[in-house]
């Protein structure tokens, strides 16, 4: 994903990710220029979809047939990700034309199909372990460089943003690697590459804003 990022034109940016994006996960690259991709990638491909009249949108499933048989969410909420896919959809052509970020924060915190809404919350009618909701919600503005984020759902936390600082974590975490647990403290935007086999930790020292953490393995074989 880093080399991804490195990437001057967005066109080589998606090259890389098709060709070496190998694990079972969703990508959706922006642009400032208006390019939205989403990319579905998998072990034994990828599938590249495109805007219909400026509008894409992409939930917890496999759009691509071939790699539906990988869906392997829990089956009792597994039918809620294409709910909340239509209803996005719905709710943006409703405001096309009107879309602002905070629109936008307006329609993240939706609650139709309530609890496996757009904004998900646990259900107590299902197994403790089988329960989800949503920690985080973003929103990112390519062409102004911003990215709003929420620390909890969306209907309860409000977002925030730092704009003109990309180096902004807003959380202390220090990072152990190697059988001699060699500590590295991370309190600024940050990458770090964990070779096959590392032994490694993390904790958190202190969180004051939302924030993310990562991980992507760009193998094509879990092992």
């Amino acid at each position: 994903m880093p080399k991804v990022m490195r990437q001057k034109r967005r066109g080589d940016a998606l090259s890389e990710l098709c060709t070496h994006g190998r694990s079972m996960l969703h990508y959706m690259l922006a642009s400032a220029e208006e390019d939205i991709f989403s990319v579905e990638t998998h072990p034994t491909g990828f599938n590249v979809e495109q805007p219909t009249n400026d509008i894409l949108v992409h939930g917890n499933h496999y759009v691509d047939a071939r790699f539906k048989a990988g869906d392997n969410a829990i089956p009792e909420v597994r039918g809620s990700t294409y709910v909340r896919v239509q209803r996005l959809k719905r709710l943006i052509e409703r405001n096309y034309g009107d879309i602002t970020p905070q629109k936008m924060m307006e329609l993240m915190a939706d609650h139709d199909n309530y609890p496996h809404a757009i904004c998900d919350h646990p259900n107590d009618d299902m197994p403790i372990y089988t329960q989800s909701m949503k920690d985080s919600s973003v929103i990112m503005v390519p062409e102004d460089k911003v990215m709003y984020a929420t620390c909890g759902p969306p209907c309860e936390h409000e977002y925030s943003t730092h704009p003109h600082d990309i180096t902004h974590l807003g959380a202390e975490i220090e990072i152990k690697l190697g059988e001699e647990e060699e500590i590295h403290v991370i309190n600024k935007t940050s990458g770090v590459y964990l070779p096959h086999g590392l032994k490694h930790n993390f904790i958190y020292k202190k969180v004051d804003e939302p924030h993310f953490l990562v991980g992507f393995s760009m193998s094509g074989e879990y092992k």
